[in-house]
């Protein structure tokens, strides 16, 4: 039996197909959303009208995947903008912050070659109407990859500093790109029904795409595990519905907004940037908050949480709120967010990219000859150095994770 066939008739085979179509509306809508936001904002009104110009087409193409999921009774607009954040499928590539020019064209470039290899797959599946957007889309967005392979080849291949930040970028998206290929049940039903490829062949393929834009450039590709989630719905705290990105019920809006002006009472960071949020639920005028806690024993978990509930009942429509820590999952690094680790280092504080045992840098000299003074600094979530280069004392935010014992300085 074709593949064609199979998803028309078999149950499990359509359910598959429709996840993988919604991925790429959420994708699209997301990126799109990300990409609105340079609006204005570009280094120069050409690229500003260009990303402005991709980001409406990419929120023209998930607007059009919603509706063919939409079709037969649904609404594509509430499709795109009234679930839950849990429900959506996008990879958390795409609702990343952008994080400077650099790593906008960085993730422009990586997702450009995904979304031509998944169109190129989803045009030969034979399941139409979808197979046809797809070959129209295709051509479409061949343009964007244009528009991103030459703002990367102008910022690496220019000066040092670029070629340096390019680097950067590309280590720091790297393994959320890879959260791409997350493979989940559907893809497994995808390819045991012919209809698409596995997602190992598919990174391999992109892999190779990618390669032949960024060698050129001199720029080397991180060796790095990757970052998943995205596809089952496990979201970052930059994803927000009603936030930053898609908009919900006016109620939820007015709550994503109160948490936002919640802060942490020992850090000069909001709980929203620090990534404490983990769920937020509104059924009427209950509204039901879980947090995530950085370290079990701080003492602000209770001024934290009596803060944030104060702050949800003062708003008009909130009938009943309850706040709560959850320990489902740590907290780690990932989830502070780029504004967030701005207002720390702003404040004199270091704070580690991903893990405690990278080596620490002096935040005033920018020195790696530093030591340990004590792993057990003024908050739980704070140790003490100092640098031997500048003979300055300073702080390093401490995530409850790996922590390497190091020799104390020495006075």
């Amino acid at each position: 039996m074709s593949g064609t066939a199979r998803a028309a008739t078999d149950p499990r085979v359509g359910a598959a197909f429709r996840e993988w179509v919604l991925r790429a509306a959420d994708d699209e809508l997301i990126i799109g959303h990300r990409h609105s936001e340079w609006t204005g904002f570009g280094p120069d009104i050409e690229s500003d009208v260009a990303l402005s110009s991709i980001a409406q087409e990419e929120i023209g193409h998930a607007r059009a995947f919603y509706a063919q999921l939409a079709a037969g009774g649904g609404d594509a607009d509430r499709l795109a903008f009234a679930r839950a954040p849990a429900e959506y499928r996008h990879a958390t590539l795409m609702e990343r912050e952008n994080a400077g020019w650099e790593w906008s064209i960085v993730r422009l470039v990586l997702y450009e070659r995904y979304e031509a290899e998944r169109l190129r797959l989803l045009s030969a599946s034979g399941q139409e109407p979808a197979a046809g957007l797809a070959r129209t889309l295709l051509r479409e967005e061949r343009y964007h990859a244009l528009f991103a392979d030459a703002w990367l080849t102008r910022l690496a291949r220019g000066r040092e500093e670029g070629h340096r930040k390019v680097q950067a970028a590309l280590e720091a998206a790297w393994p959320e790109a890879l959260g791409l290929f997350e493979a989940t049940d559907a893809d497994a039903t995808l390819v045991a029904a012919g209809i698409a490829d596995s997602p190992a062949a598919q990174r391999r393929r992109w892999e190779a795409a990618i390669r032949q834009v960024l060698e050129p450039c001199g720029l080397v590709i991180p060796s790095a595990s990757p970052n998943e989630g995205g596809r089952r719905g496990q979201h970052t705290p930059e994803f927000r519905p009603g936030g930053t990105l898609v908009n919900g019920t006016a109620l939820e809006a007015a709550v994503w907004g109160v948490l936002g002006s919640v802060e942490d009472p020992e850090l000069p960071i909001g709980i929203l940037d620090l990534g404490l949020v983990r769920e937020v639920r509104v059924v009427g005028g209950r509204v039901s908050v879980r947090l995530v806690p950085t370290w079990t024993g701080c003492p602000a978990l209770d001024v934290i949480r009596t803060r944030v509930r104060e702050a949800l009942l003062a708003l008009p429509d909130v009938r009943e709120a309850t706040v709560e820590y959850t320990y489902e999952e740590p907290w780690t690094l990932d989830r502070m967010s780029p504004r967030g680790r701005e207002q720390l280092a702003a404040y004199g504080l270091a704070v580690p990219r991903k893990r405690f045992s990278e080596p620490p840098v002096c935040p005033y000299c920018g020195s790696h000859d530093v030591a340990v003074d004590s792993l057990f600094g003024p908050t739980l979530c704070r140790a003490t150095y100092l640098c031997r280069s500048c003979r300055n004392p300073f702080e390093r935010f401490k995530p409850p994770a790996d922590p390497e014992p190091s020799t104390p300085a020495s006075r």
